[in-house]
């Protein structure tokens, strides 16, 4: 009869505890691991931001760089080539974001030209009226119509312009909570004539004219903000 052997660190094994196996004894310590959240309908980098600036546009502001607009505040562009004001006011309406704090307007050279500047002003103060029911608690600013090197349709497109932009000036002067913008200045030399090297076509400016659009709407944002991030002076 052979003795059995008294348990030693190399015989684990006693005559009262079960014979033990590779798959009940782990080889190494049990890896701590994260505990995971439940799935979501929505993976987190999927959420759209709310973003404190919206700007509805014809293709003027299409190409204005989001991420660069406004230090320190979100910005969307939403854009349309071609839109008209009626068109830009469905692009108001059917937007899903909701509480930016300021709201920039721009749509207003494809209308004029082909309707009056009454019919574009009607126009113009449905979609404002439009903004403002839509976001009550916005900024909203009217970026000013644009002139134009060629008018497309009518010869008198820039007249149609500047007599709208003299509407909205008249409109906007008592206002607190709509802000015109005038880029006129901005687009005509000392001569009052159209400065040709901001736009690359008759039409749409290029990268210099859209800088002094995006200066000009910085501004503005800076005229209603009480602690504006951009202090921008004139040059003098």
């Amino acid at each position: 009869m052979t003795p059995v052997k008294p348990p030693t660190p190399n015989n684990p094994q006693s005559l009262n505890a079960p014979k033990s196996t590779s798959s009940n004894v782990p080889s190494s310590p049990p890896k701590m691991t994260q505990k995971s959240n439940p799935p979501s309908d929505t993976p987190m980098d999927k959420v759209p931001t709310q973003p404190q600036i919206i700007i509805f546009s014809n293709s003027m502001c299409g190409r204005i760089n989001e991420q660069r607009f406004y230090r320190g505040r979100t910005t969307k562009v939403i854009a349309k080539s071609g839109a008209s004001i009626v068109d830009v006011q469905r692009l108001v309406e059917e937007c899903s974001f909701d509480g930016p704090k300021y709201v920039i307007l721009q749509a207003w050279t494809n209308s004029a030209t082909r309707e009056t500047a009454e019919k574009c002003h009607l126009q113009a103060s449905a979609l404002v009226n439009a903004t403002l029911q839509k976001y009550p608690d916005a900024q909203i600013i009217i970026s000013g119509a644009l002139p134009r090197l060629v008018p497309i349709n009518r010869r008198d497109t820039n007249v149609v312009i500047s007599q709208l932009n003299r509407k909205f000036e008249i409109n906007c002067r008592n206002s607190t909570r709509v802000t015109f913008v005038d880029h006129i200045s901005s687009f005509v030399d000392v001569n009052g004539q159209i400065r040709r090297d901001l736009y690359y076509d008759f039409v749409h400016l290029n990268n210099r004219g859209l800088g002094k659009l995006v200066l000009n709407l910085r501004r503005a944002i800076d005229s209603v903000t009480p602690f504006p991030m951009y202090n921008h002076q004139p040059k003098t």
